[in-house]
Formats: C-alpha cells, structure tokens, sequence
C-alpha cells in the first residue's frame, strides 16, 4: 500500500514517534516539513479542526493526532506488529500511552515553567508520573517486551527530551454512563459497584492506583481504566455488536472524534461553567464551535455509527444533556437547538434507545454529582 506522506516537524516527538512507526513497519513515504510558525496550506487542508502536526496523509486520506495514527499505521501495515494480540495488554497500552501524553508530558512542561511552590509541587508530580512507567519497564527489555512496541514509541522521547527540559527549566460522571452503555450493547452481565468519591474505596485504589478515579472495569483479576480505553477492551474481547468499524481509516476516525469529544467539547463546556468575564466568553464560542463541529459530523446520519448505534454514539451519549444542565445551573448558552438541529435530532433517537432512556442521567443525578465534586478538594 502506497501513497504515503507524513506533514510533520523534526523538532516534535508526537511527529517522531510516527516516522519511527513507519520505519519499523517498513513503510516508505515522503516527509513534507511543516513550519509551525507559518502553517501551510497543506496542513491547514487536511487538519482544519486541531491544525497541527503530525498529520499522516494516506492515498490523500488524511488521519491526525499521533497516537490514533499509530494505531491506524498498526492495523493498516500487519507487518512487525506494535500492539500486542491480548486485548488486555493492548488496553493496558493505550493506558500508559494515554497517561504518558497525559500526566508525563503535561507534568514536565509544568516543573519546567512553574515558579516558586508550584514548581515545587509539579516537580514532585512529574517525578511521581515517571516513576510509574519506571515500575511499568522494571524487569522487561522494553516496554513491548523483548521487541520495541507501541507504547515504546510513544515513550522514546523522554531519555532525550526530559534532559532538554531539565536544562531549560533549572468529569467522570459522563464516563461512566457510556461504559454500562457498552456493557449493555454487549449483552454482558455485570456487577456494578458504586464508589463514593468523597471516601475512595480500597477497591478503588488498588484497581487504579495511578489516576484513583472511575470508570474501572474489572474483568476477572484484571484491571481496565480510562473510559476510551475500557470501551475498546469491552469491543476487542466480546465481539458481538460491534462498536467499532473493521476498516482502519474510520476505526481511525472514530477515535480521533471520540479523542476530541473529551478534551474539547467536555473541557470548553466545563470551562464555561468555572469561569468569569472575558474568558467566560471565549469558552462559550469554545465549547459553540465544537459543538457545531459534531453537528456537522452527525448531519445525514441516524447515528454516528451509521444505522445503529456505535462507538462514537456512546461517547458523545450524555454531552447533550450535560451540557443543558450546565446552561441552567449556570446561566448561561451553550447548546441551540436551531444552530444544532443535526444533533438535537440525534440526541432524541439516542434517548429513545430502551437501555440507554433507563440509565440516562437527569439534572437532579448532576446536581448531586456537581455538590459531591466541590466537597471532594
């Protein structure tokens, strides 16, 4: 399979740790370097919602954001294989990847720019993020295990880049819902057990020592968190219904939305709720924007996943509803029906679906949520 081209910049590890994935597969393509200070036209077409690299344009399709394109790379090319075959070990994974582009990343950058004790604080966090993944490698070759994998591709920056950084710097009540959701779809037979976030449980802890947060899915003795992650274990493991598409590019797609629906559409709509003022008002048109966005995606279509309800479905499920919980309790307008018509058709035909109508949250369940979360601190 030809036609492969890589809009990326040298100087970004997201970037490199495609070119490194390519390179293993055997994969020849053409670099196109993008200069991030002056984005071109090119990245600009093929990446107009993040607009930013590494973009990975295939037969001119083109699939962002580094880890979903690994991902894509690995079920696209089956040659040296990056994920391992057990769907646990692959969702154990594309945890730590998602912890590490999380909480590693994100905790370095804060000790490197951080000033007095809040340097302080990020420092001890970030060396508490590493020594994490340092329990994650003790006693393996790599973190793939005797042949460099995914996830040491998504960590191979840190020997280098965390020396450069050292040098220069001297809501979960939604995630929840759409795993029970998956659990449904599925036909599987489940004990749920509810945790009270103001007195973390011993289960809890031990199930999630890293983030001590929900949703945890326990599968025999097996631990699964972070909700993107379980839904994909849930789909790899049982595999009747369907939540996901066979082919990879809208697998990858998939991904990319749902990847955006938390860290955009959640965060702007949170965001708008906290805030004040002038930055009040820049995360209404945030959260607006990627709203709009979704309504655009979901326009001509009876759901998300098509003709039935799928993956993407699932994750965007309460968004709607939480977000006229947001409006009301804060007073403010996130979410119109005339400018989100495409979506508010799909949020009635979700609502509809019998096991989803029994188990969405109301306002009265948010309200609860909301009060339980300010005592938590």
């Amino acid at each position: 399979m030809g036609g492969v081209k890589l809009v990326a910049t040298t100087q970004s590890f997201f970037c490199t740790r495609v070119q490194w994935a390519l390179k293993l597969k055997g994969v020849e393509y053409e670099f196109i370097e993008e200069d991030l200070r002056n984005k071109s036209p090119v990245l600009l077409k093929y990446n107009p919602v993040h607009k930013k690299v590494p973009v990975l344009v295939h037969h001119d399709t083109p699939i962002v954001e580094s880890l979903v394109i690994l991902e894509y790379i690995d079920e696209t090319w089956k040659e040296n294989p990056l994920l391992p075959q057990d769907p646990f070990d692959r969702a154990a994974a594309r945890f730590w990847a998602k912890f590490a582009d999380e909480k590693v990343v994100f905790g370095v950058w804060t000790a490197c720019t951080a000033e007095g004790e809040g340097k302080e604080k990020a420092i001890e966090a970030a060396l508490e993020s590493l020594a994490h993944l340092e329990k994650q490698i003790e006693g393996k070759k790599f973190f793939g295990g005797e042949q460099i994998g995914y996830l040491d591709l998504v960590l191979g920056w840190i020997p280098h880049w965390l020396n450069t950084m050292e040098e220069v710097g001297g809501m979960k009540l939604l995630e929840a819902e759409r795993i029970e959701w998956a659990l449904k779809h599925k036909v599987i037979t489940y004990e749920y057990i509810e945790e009270d976030l103001r007195n973390k449980s011993t289960l809890l802890l031990k199930s999630n020592p890293v983030h001590k947060k929900i949703p945890v899915l326990l599968h025999g003795d097996k631990p699964v968190a972070e909700s993107l992650v379980i839904l994909e274990y849930i789909d790899e493991t049982w595999r009747e219904n369907p939540l996901l598409p066979d082919d990879p590019f809208e697998k990858a797609m998939v991904r990319f939305w749902a990847k955006y629906v938390d860290e955009k559409c959640v965060i702007s709509a949170w965001t708008a709720s906290r805030t004040k003022g002038h930055e009040q008002e820049k995360a209404i048109e945030s959260a607006q924007e990627s709203l709009k966005l979704l309504n655009k995606l979901i326009e001509g279509k009876k759901f998300f996943g098509g003709e039935t309800n799928g993956f993407l479905d699932l994750v965007v499920g309460s968004l709607p509803n939480w977000i006229k919980f947001i409006e009301e309790f804060v007073g403010i307008k996130l979410f119109d029906t005339n400018d989100l018509s495409f979506l508010h058709e799909w949020e009635q035909r979700f609502t509809e679906i019998p096991m989803i109508k029994e188990s969405i949250p109301m306002k009265e369940d948010l309200l609860n949520y909301s009060r339980a979360q300010q005592n938590v601190k």
